[in-house]
């Protein structure tokens, strides 16, 4: 696909845009599971390069899809905590596809900038698992301010949180915007924000000054033919 970067992420904002607003728990778990299934899909297809690149993110992708539709486990956390392990996993992974071609590009094109925002995007969705796996194995790891979200499970156990409330707070330490509403309690979860916030603005810096560089040289050898 031409545009699949632009695709994508008119994908990814429509989630981010759309999924705060769905109301009802089992509403909300079923189209989580099913916009997420379509975005693994988008992804293998968005950061393949060659036919290995399309069978690893296949053999990433596919456990996850497979796990995103099983039965929601009450009793044993282990199942879910896999699940979004190799999310993580398989996101990170596309993003390092993605920005391996927009590195490699020759030019600067509307696609291309779309690649890097997808980047971006995927970062903190990788984020906001990794968080909410943290919290899962240890609800102490955050610090929720009273009132700021409504029921932080998915379900009466206890033992899945719901992913919208890490999505923000992923998004707000990626962005170094940090509102104060949920506020890291731990060493690990310390660290983790402070890693995701200086990636946040290291990706920024250095991906503006690779695609000025692309354009500098583009617009030189145009300019010499």
């Amino acid at each position: 696909m031409r545009h699949r970067y632009t695709v994508l992420l008119i994908f990814i904002v429509t989630l981010l845009s759309v999924l705060p607003f769905v109301k009802g728990d089992e509403a909300a778990i079923f189209s989580m599971k099913l916009v997420f299934s379509v975005l693994l899909l988008f992804g293998i297809s968005a950061g393949h390069r060659m036919r290995r690149d399309v069978i690893l993110g296949s053999a990433l992708g596919i456990p996850v899809m497979v796990g995103r539709w099983l039965p929601q486990y009450s009793t044993d956390i282990r199942v879910p905590l896999v699940i979004d392990s190799l999310t993580v996993v398989f996101l990170l992974y596309i993003a390092m596809m993605i920005l391996n071609r927009v590195f490699s590009a020759r030019r600067v094109t509307l696609d291309t900038i779309a690649g890097a925002v997808c980047t971006y995007f995927l970062i903190g969705l990788a984020g906001a698992f990794v968080y909410r796996a943290m919290f899962a194995i240890r609800p102490h790891s955050f610090v929720i301010a009273p009132g700021s979200f409504g029921p932080i499970f998915e379900n009466r156990s206890r033992s899945r949180p719901q992913l919208m409330h890490f999505v923000y707070y992923s998004f707000t330490t990626l962005t170094t915007t940090g509102f104060g509403d949920i506020t890291p309690a731990s060493g690990p979860s310390r660290a983790i924000s402070l890693l995701e916030a200086i990636t946040g603005q290291f990706f920024l810096a250095v991906l503006i000054a690779r695609l000025v560089s692309l354009e500098l040289i583009h617009s030189t050898r145009r300019d010499r033919e």
